[in-house]
């Protein structure tokens, strides 16, 4: 009954996603970002681009370096489907819909699952990032892979070796898919060093042979890590560092200071929200309650499992010293953390009538208030960015060239080349002679690109036979179409 019940709550929640996968990104899903906006054309555009034109630049861009894996795992799909933002984003949904179930699917985790699926996957932003074509929600996917190999050796002790391999692998896939998510890889050897002190009859068994869990996780840890700067960073090195250090410029704290201020503001502005209010004050309860799973016998199969999420969330929570915190960079905190209380109250959900219907009342009420927010948010539906990809399919610029970061998800149906331009970082040396762009696309102030071309010295107004201006959420997005007398002057110079 349960794992059907599991596998009807998943195809429901994807049910719920299908009136959103051709929509705008929602407005209020991370207000202080455009992040949701571009980068769901950024983080596929090497690979369209490749698709439409079959020249494929390592260099064009910085996502091939940040997110290797999941362009990959994008580009057979593009491929058959074609690139349409549809494709992408059913990649995402179906890909976290297929780990949750494989991660609950245990018969120890069950309760847990039916849990998750109404109270976790219903959160405003979690709903949201989970069908929008961007890496993070796969790369919390793979490490659900990671959690549900683990509870292999964890729950039932099947075959440890071949399943803490996978598990590395997974935690690999993960980090692979976006670098990020790097210090996940330690989440694994780390929870079996403390599950080894927590095994029972530990007397009777050899120190060497309770930490051998523990070893055999480090090695595959480090072999995997080695795998990765081997073949992904030390042959692309040079372009690695600029990208790594443009990326990390000023975001971090430079004193302990700094980092209790943010640690102080991110809490009260980005955590403690109204959609992450009722979320985090139940898993909270299953956190306190943790304590207890430990020292109940019943509950001492789950110690390696708990010890793996909270883990997680330690590693996760790192990440809140950052002074640019989007949502998406902590969906793998929210869901770190709420799975950890969540599985804590499955556990007295079997053991305790009180807990039951406690645990089904405030579960309905928590599913209520999140599917409240998601109704909302159906209602505020906007197709802006569908209303310029329609605009521009009105004009054949197959294999001609369009710069700016907007112009990856605006003009994604063209199949033309897009290339992004940003000063001091991506192709900002002579980019009107080398790429011969028939049109730039821009914001009022040229703040997508850091005034690329206000620097050096082009006024977009004056090099433009026509403009068009569209609205796209809170920006004024302009579509100049380059003059050809310009282009020849310009391109004649060099």
């Amino acid at each position: 009954k349960n794992i059907i019940l599991l596998g009807t709550s998943i195809l429901l929640l994807i049910v719920m996603h299908l009136p959103f996968l051709q929509s705008d990104p929602d407005a209020f899903v991370d207000v202080n970002t455009r992040g949701a906006w571009t980068d769901e054309g950024l983080y596929s555009s090497q690979i369209i681009n490749y698709i439409n034109t079959g020249e494929f630049n390592i260099e064009e861009n910085n996502q091939m370096f940040i997110s290797p894996l999941f362009t990959a795992l994008l580009y057979p799909f593009y491929l058959i489907f074609g690139t349409n933002v549809l494709v992408g984003r059913l990649v995402v949904l179906f890909f976290i819909s297929f780990s949750l179930f494989i991660c609950f699917k245990k018969k120890e985790l069950q309760y847990a699952g039916l849990i998750v699926i109404p109270v976790l996957m219903t959160q405003y932003q979690v709903f949201h990032f989970s069908h929008y074509n961007m890496p993070e929600m796969v790369c919390v996917g793979w490490i659900l892979l990671a959690f549900a190999s683990a509870n292999n050796y964890f729950l039932q002790k099947k075959k440890y070796l071949f399943f803490i391999f996978l598990s590395s692998f997974f935690l690999f896939c993960a980090y692979s898919t976006k670098i990020q998510f790097l210090t996940s890889a330690l989440v694994l050897p780390v929870s079996l060093f403390f599950y080894a002190f927590n095994q029972e009859n530990k007397k009777k068994t050899k120190l060497l042979i309770r930490f051998k869990p523990f070893f055999i996780s480090l090695i595959f840890t480090v072999l995997f890590f080695v795998i990765y700067i081997a073949f992904w960073y030390l042959s692309n090195k040079s372009f690695y560092d600029k990208v790594w250090s443009y990326e990390t410029a000023g975001r971090f704290p430079v004193s302990f200071i700094h980092l209790w201020q943010l640690i102080k503001f991110h809490f009260n502005f980005t955590l403690w929200v109204k959609e992450l209010k009722p979320l985090f004050i139940f898993s909270a309860l299953g956190v306190l309650l943790s304590f207890f799973v430990f020292l109940d016998k019943d509950g001492r199969k789950y110690s390696g499992s708990l010890l793996f999420l909270f883990f997680w969330s330690i590693a996760e929570f790192t990440k809140i010293s950052a002074s640019y915190l989007p949502y998406r960079y902590l969906l793998g905190f929210i869901m770190s953390f709420s799975l950890f209380g969540i599985l804590s109250l499955a556990h007295f959900f079997k053991k305790s009538i009180f807990f039951k219907y406690l645990i089904i009342v405030a579960s309905a009420i928590v599913c209520c208030y999140n599917i409240g927010l998601i109704y909302k948010s159906y209602h505020n539906r906007t197709y802006q960015i569908k209303a310029v990809n329609s605009y521009l399919k009105q004009f054949n610029l197959e294999n001609k060239t369009i710069l700016d970061t907007w112009s990856h998800t605006l003009a994604r149906n063209t199949k033309a080349k897009c290339i992004t331009v940003k000063r001091g970082y991506l192709n900002d040396n002579n980019f009107i002679f080398k790429y011969n762009p028939v049109l730039v696309i821009s914001e009022n102030n040229e703040a997508d690109s850091d005034s690329v071309f206000l620097k050096n010295g082009i006024i977009l107004n004056n090099i433009s036979d026509s403009s068009r201006q569209f609205t796209v959420w809170r920006y004024k997005i302009n579509l100049y179409w380059i003059n050809q007398t310009f282009k020849n002057d310009y391109l004649r110079k060099f």
